[in-house]
């Protein structure tokens, strides 16, 4: 059995991190059930002459001339399935390798989630019909990656996004620094760049004379890292769960089903992991946030007011009290 050596000083910011995870997972199994992914289309074969004989890729091409709605929609949905499930196959074994202590291997794994699958599921928020166009484009199709695009295209995708997700935590010039700029010292990009290299030899990313990237991290080096992991990685997988959200509940289902106590459990998690992580950061607008929470005792249904106090219980015990000391108001960050 593997050993479990994550300090317990970040127990909560990580718990939090598979409450995101999970959640996102829930989306994938929800749709899988409910077959939402998938289209149907009554083809009309007095009006449509259906080739007999094609198979395979012939079958989507013909599809696309004859019921492109129904295909791009299809289509639209496959990738966002498919995306978010490897997404979080990543973000999961690099949550797992943190938890053994495995850090170099964590910031290797979570490089492609945060920065390519993240990429493209922002593409389907910000302009879906241009992501479609140059998927199914034989002279285009590379440029949906995020390599093919430029810094200030990646800001405006981003920034199209923060407009259409409930909650703007960051704006896009932060977000794009943390997962894509190799000079930002608050980012991930440096430890993405050094997990995945031995040596790295770029300016603001050089390896020391008689080092190895991450190879001879000393127990001080770990530390320091996991506090880099935690203070931004529950921020991202926040956004992440925002912009899945939309794509979902936008495109895929007409209406959200509003789940005021899970919103609740999401908002709380966010705020005392940002407090937890860093302290108050002027970026990030806590208290706009913290103010759509709505917390009501089960039994006397009086409002809760959200205190340091409470605060303390949740991280302490997982649980809040009312001012009439009702006990049964558990802050959970697991489905039982």
């Amino acid at each position: 059995m593997m050993s479990y050596l994550l300090p317990e000083k970040y127990q909560f910011l990580h718990n939090y991190c598979l409450f995101l995870h999970d959640l996102m997972e829930q989306i994938i199994k929800e749709g899988q059930e409910k077959q939402r992914f998938s289209v149907t289309v009554d083809i009309n074969q007095e009006e449509k002459d259906i080739p007999n004989e094609l198979t395979g890729e012939e079958i989507y091409d013909w599809m696309e001339e004859n019921y492109k709605d129904e295909t791009d929609l299809g289509t639209y949905k496959q990738v966002f399935a498919a995306i978010l499930s490897d997404f979080l196959q990543f973000v999961l074994a690099g949550l797992r390798a943190s938890e053994r202590g495995h850090l170099s291997v964590t910031f290797s794994v979570l490089r492609k989630p945060l920065k390519d699958n993240l990429f493209v599921l922002e593409r389907l928020v910000s302009n879906p019909n241009e992501f479609l166009m140059k998927f199914n484009s034989e002279d285009s199709y590379e440029k949906i990656c995020t390599s093919e695009s430029s810094p200030e295209e990646k800001k405006k995708i981003i920034r199209d996004v923060l407009t259409k997700i409930r909650f703007k935590i960051l704006d896009e010039e932060i977000i794009y620094e943390i997962r894509y700029d190799k000079k930002k010292d608050f980012g991930l990009e440096k430890l993405f760049q050094k997990a995945t290299h031995i040596v790295t030899s770029y300016n603001h990313l050089e390896t020391e004379q008689g080092n190895l990237n991450f190879v001879f991290s000393s127990e001080d080096a770990k530390k320091d890292q996991w506090r880099h992991l935690y203070s931004i990685l529950p921020l991202m997988l926040f956004y992440a769960y925002q912009v899945a959200l939309t794509v979902y509940y936008g495109v895929i289902v007409e209406d959200e089903e509003r789940n005021q106590e899970l919103w609740n459990r999401i908002i709380i998690g966010y705020v005392l992991s940002n407090k937890l992580s860093a302290g108050k950061r002027d970026y990030i607008p806590i208290d706009e946030i913290s103010d759509n929470m709505t917390l009501t005792c089960h039994e006397c249904k009086e409002e809760i007011e959200y205190t340091d106090d409470l605060e303390e219980e949740i991280i302490k015990r997982h649980r809040y009290f009312c001012s009439k000391n009702h006990e049964n108001h558990f802050f959970k960050l697991k489905e039982e």
